[in-house]
């Protein structure tokens, strides 16, 4: 596990534990690269919000007005949509799962997702009606950045965002077998023997994204600081529109904005194989936690929750803070199970 602490800008605190490769005894240092996983999503968000802000686009735009290939299914699917994951628009992880697809063997890119996509007859909900995630729709927004920028989304991320904030050790991957120097592995256990996965999926947009706790740190300042000159990025991201019903959704665009102790923080995990990641920000108190784990045993949410109580020692509303009530549960036992 590697964490850092990030507070009015400056990395207060980075520490790690425990080997970023078991094949070498390699330990996590300053400047380990790891698997962002789906918080990559506000990554990609940020590119659509770029394009946004040259009107090269508009988040009301449909969706076939730049990907044609999508079926029409009878209402318009928006940009927006796509962004807050109320699209309907089906997730080809599960797509894949029923097709009894073998992601321990098999992989998939971007190219096969389209594909797949726009062989669908049909949406999940009419657009807008409800949020259901779907790593679909970032894969989908990698492609409309793509055909409006005329450029990879690899190459537009890093000319745009990446370069300016000086984050030099974050990108896209571009090919699945490149060699990444200082890079995290994955591992899960099997009895009491660690493994490695070997993955065989590139599939950029809704993942496949590398960085480092000093790299993020740079990024977490686009969400606390009013005056960064990326702060119109972290509006964007953090923009909560509305369903169909007009109610107010938790997800913005590619973040979700939660309370916590009376603090509202912008956070999204990410999950793959053998490892976990984790970004918070708390704006109001010019807070920032990121968390890697390689290990599927460790929970970067739950260990991002631990840090951030050790800051707020009184709520927002100035009460003295208390320990959670111990609430009757019923029994869950028969709930318990593997579902899609």
């Amino acid at each position: 596990m590697t964490v850092g602490v990030v507070k009015d800008g400056q990395v207060i605190s980075h520490n790690s534990r425990g080997n970023m490769n078991l094949e070498y005894n390699l330990p996590f240092n300053d400047s380990t690269r790891f698997d962002l996983a789906s918080v990559t999503k506000q990554f990609t968000a940020a590119c659509i919000g770029i394009l946004v802000e040259r009107k090269q686009l508009s988040i009301d735009d449909d969706v076939r007005r730049y990907i044609p290939e999508l079926a029409f299914h009878g209402d318009t699917i928006k940009i927006k949509h796509l962004l807050n994951h109320t699209s309907g628009i089906r997730n080809h992880n599960v797509l894949l799962d029923l097709k009894g697809f073998d992601f321990a063997h098999r992989g998939y890119t971007n190219e096969m997702i389209q594909a797949l996509m726009f062989r669908q007859r049909g949406v999940n909900n009419p657009p807008g009606e409800k949020m259901l995630y779907s790593n679909t729709n970032y894969v989908l927004l990698a492609l409309v950045i793509e055909r409006v920028s005329g450029q990879s989304i690899q190459e537009f991320a890093e000319r745009e965002i990446f370069i300016p904030l000086q984050m030099s050790s974050t990108f896209y991957r571009h090919e699945l077998g490149e060699v990444i120097k200082n890079r995290a592995y994955p591992h899960y256990l099997i009895g009491d023997t660690y493994q490695q996965p070997k993955s065989l999926t590139l599939c950029v947009g809704a993942g496949e994204m590398m960085s480092t706790i000093p790299d993020l740190a740079k990024w977490s300042e686009v969400f606390t600081n009013p005056r960064h000159r990326f702060s119109y990025l972290g509006d964007f991201i953090t923009q909560l529109d509305t369903l169909n019903s007009g109610k107010q959704m938790k997800h913005a665009r590619g973040m979700f904005i939660s309370p916590y102790r009376g603090y509202k923080t912008f956070n999204h995990s990410g999950r793959g194989f053998g490892m976990r990641s984790q970004f918070i920000c708390i704006p109001t108190i010019s807070l920032a936690i990121i968390v890697y784990t390689n290990s599927e045993q460790l929970n970067a949410v739950d260990v991002s929750y631990e840090i951030l109580d050790l800051f707020l020692q009184e709520s927002a509303n100035g009460n003295s803070s208390t320990e959670p009530e111990d609430i009757p549960t019923p029994d869950l036992n028969s709930f318990e199970g593997i579902y899609q």
